[in-house]
């Protein structure tokens, strides 16, 4: 599979999440009191961001879906990646996300090396 075949469209997960999180964090810091309104007992606020745009991707891939995902990605230059690429390459991308959690810089989660386009 060429992952370039879905180049668009990890370039589109990552700066919409980038902008998203921008957005979000703009909007809490006019509206006064508002950090409760998006926090848990358990979470922080970009924690719960994070969250929700994994949960977003939740799935249960079948086989026969993996299979027409291969092939459509290996005859088309306009195809998916798989749901645990678009999360886990858009927020080991993200220096908030390793900030939230805690990511050990070089773990998979935290590579050194980033990519960032804007």
């Amino acid at each position: 599979m060429d992952s370039s075949n879905s180049l668009n469209e990890n370039l589109a997960d990552n700066g919409g999440t980038r902008t998203a999180l921008k957005a979000l964090k703009k909007k809490l810091a006019k509206t006064k009191n508002s950090e409760t309104q998006f926090k848990s007992e358990q979470f922080t606020t970009d924690q719960m961001f994070f969250i929700g745009f994994g949960t977003m991707w939740c799935n249960n891939e079948s086989l026969e879906y993996l299979n027409l995902l291969k092939q459509t990605c290996d005859t088309s230059s306009s195809c998916h990646p798989r749901a645990k690429i678009r999360v886990n390459g858009v927020v080991s991308n993200m220096e908030d996300f390793a900030e939230a959690f805690s990511c050990p810089l070089d773990s998979p989660m935290n590579p050194s090396t980033k990519c960032k386009l804007w």
